[in-house]
């Protein structure tokens, strides 16, 4: 994923202050515009009226005011004419339904949805994920047991060659792998957030990465 990337663009009729591309998920595309975050279908606009007209590849055709550009993962169109002075990068998740705070992301490159877990001292991941992100967690990674609410299983201890969340990337992030089906989602542990402030205010959690 590219991040940090910023093209600024002349002052428009627009409301829309910025657009940012977190993930991409087949004819989807998950845009954060002025800080809201929208999954939009192919064809379909945001509230904002941030048009997805096109996926191609690790880039999105956005229609903004009748104008259509071509954004990539990571990079944030500012629409502006004065200076933006950098900011730290952050993400807000907000609660589902359920009482979790789950995102998308990336691993090693590819889009994938993750669960923040506080209470996870590492990323996890299970079998199944590891093979879809090509993690070799046999032939390079470090047998170990964890010690899990089943029982002790057997896991392999690797490290990811970088994990994203929005515009935060970490590289040579530890994991675990477990060799069953469980976690059933990929869990955002402390290897990751350990490195970031964390701020939960009601059901929104503040992920933010200082400079």
């Amino acid at each position: 994923m590219c991040v940090g990337l910023m093209l600024v663009w002349p002052a428009m009729a627009a409301a829309v202050k910025s657009v940012s591309v977190q993930g991409l998920l087949g004819s989807k595309a998950v845009l954060l515009v002025d800080g809201k975050r929208h999954i939009v279908k192919t064809g379909y606009s945001t509230p904002e009226g941030v048009k997805l007209v096109a996926i191609k590849g690790d880039a999105v055709v956005l229609e903004i005011d009748g104008q259509q550009r071509t954004q990539t993962m990571g990079d944030n169109m500012v629409f502006n004419t004065r200076y933006v002075a950098p900011q730290s990068p952050e993400v807000l998740v907000t609660q589902d339904n359920n009482g979790l705070f789950t995102t998308v992301g990336s691993i090693n490159g590819l889009t994938v949805e993750l669960l923040v877990d506080t209470g996870a001292n590492i990323v996890t991941l299970n079998a199944q994920h590891a093979r879809r992100l090509g993690v070799a967690y046999q032939e390079k990674g470090e047998p170990v047991m964890v010690a899990t609410a089943s029982g002790v299983v057997k896991a392999y201890r690797v490290v990811l060659r970088s994990v994203a969340v929005g515009q935060i990337e970490l590289q040579d992030v530890p994991a675990v792998v477990m060799t069953g089906p469980h976690p059933l989602e990929i869990l955002l542990g402390m290897s990751f957030l350990g490195n970031l402030e964390i701020q939960r205010n009601g059901n929104v959690m503040k992920i933010k990465k200082n400079y």
